[in-house]
């Protein structure tokens, strides 16, 4: 999906879609719900006013009919973002893979918040197991009653997440503001059996066409270029 391929969408499927008004629900002239959206309604002097949700665009009508048909065309711009996004997921996935490939990655569409989520570090398989190995025995000949046997073992397998995270975990944060997105990164600490630790990243879009900036393939690229930088120096 390129630049191109996007704008002809939008200038098609919105005019299609500006009368789908039967994807669009109105619950008690309070709240719309749409495929990809949905939102608060509020009472204007002219008539009435949503704010959506996800981006906290206003949307005007001068009346809940109409609202439906705007609501419908701004569900539209969502649904565009949501397949932008998907591509580049697919792209930034497989570019960070090959920078990292001694570490956990994974990219993927929170569908709730339409943020790219990114997970960089070390997983872990069955991190009790090393614990549980020869325990039993070490509760029989410090003669601990089952209480205080399952109180050591939490204590040591807690210990054992501490020493994990000192050395996996990335204690870094803060944000990175484009044009286009805010990047959000934090530590991310293992906490149970199969989980990892390392840096979490989140892209949130604050443009609905983000490709005004950059194909899928350069945004890509250039997310993945920030998130190991990112990564690696932390």
């Amino acid at each position: 999906m390129n630049q191109g391929s996007v704008e002809r969408q939008i200038s098609g499927e919105t005019k299609e879609n500006m009368d789908y008004r039967g994807e669009v629900e109105i619950f008690e002239g309070v709240e719309f719900w749409a495929r990809y959206t949905w939102g608060r309604i509020y009472p204007t002097s002219g008539g009435v006013e949503a704010v959506c949700a996800f981006c906290g665009r206003k949307l005007q009508a001068r009346g809940v009919e109409e609202l439906k048909s705007v609501v419908a065309a701004h569900d539209n711009e969502h649904a565009l973002l949501r397949g932008f996004i998907e591509q580049v997921v697919e792209r930034l996935e497989r570019r960070l893979m090959e920078e990292l490939e001694d570490y956990y990655v994974h990219v993927g569409l929170n569908v709730i918040s339409e943020a790219l989520e990114i997970h960089v570090g070390t997983k872990f398989d069955e991190i009790s197991a090393s614990v549980e190995e020869g325990f039993a025995e070490y509760c029989e000949e410090e003669n601990l009653s089952d209480e205080e046997c399952e109180q050591e073992f939490i204590r040591i397998y807690e210990e054992e997440l501490r020493e994990l995270n000192e050395e996996h975990a990335r204690y870094v944060a803060g944000v990175v503001t484009l044009p286009w997105a805010t990047v959000e990164f934090s530590p991310k600490e293992v906490e149970r059996d199969y989980d990892w630790a390392g840096l979490l990243i989140e892209v949130r879009f604050t443009d609905l066409a983000p490709w005004k900036y950059a194909s899928e393939e350069l945004m890509a690229e250039q997310l993945a270029q920030l998130v190991t930088a990112l990564f690696r120096l932390a």
